[in-house]
């Protein structure tokens, strides 16, 4: 199937669905109940799925989701593996980057370690653009998320004395 050509793809599908009517219209007949209810019985399969690809491929696993964000949020993203620089060490805490997941007891949830690596906006309105994007840890990423400088400031002032 043609991946990057839109009209190709577009032919490519009508001609397939013109070939198994009988698939389209399986396919279509499914209610949202009877989709929920495939879902629900396959996660197990799913979360398996993605544990494994996530392993795989770590860093572009990352890309992928905060392109998903940057979509969902009508963000600029212009950022790929090949262009991003992947530190062995966070910038912040110096800590060493883990790039995968742990899961958890519960295959449904994922442990987030401190050393995890996660994206960081700098300027957040200006999205997921080359120089506005850093690695640093889970741990770096969470303290930042909604302290402002004299909040931070002050819990330094007070760790330090």
């Amino acid at each position: 199937m043609p991946r990057k050509d839109l009209e190709a793809r577009r032919e490519y599908n009508r001609q397939w669905r013109e070939k198994n009517p009988d698939k389209v219209k399986a396919n279509s007949d499914r209610s949202a109940p009877t989709q929920r209810a495939y879902r629900k019985a396959h996660l197990a399969e799913y979360a398996e799925y993605q544990r494994k690809d996530r392993a795989k491929n770590p860093r572009v696993h990352l890309v992928n989701q905060a392109k998903t964000r940057a979509r969902r949020d009508g963000l600029p993203f212009d950022i790929s593996v090949e262009t991003m620089y992947w530190p062995t060490h966070c910038p912040v805490l110096g800590v060493e980057l883990s790039y995968n997941k742990e899961p958890k007891v519960r295959r449904e949830n994922w442990q987030v370690r401190s050393a995890t690596a996660t994206l960081d906006r700098h300027i957040n309105e200006l999205g997921y653009v080359l120089g506005n994007v850093n690695v640093i840890s889970h741990r770096a990423n969470r303290i930042k998320t909604d302290a402002t400088p004299l909040e931070l400031s002050l819990v330094a002032k007070y760790a330090g004395s």
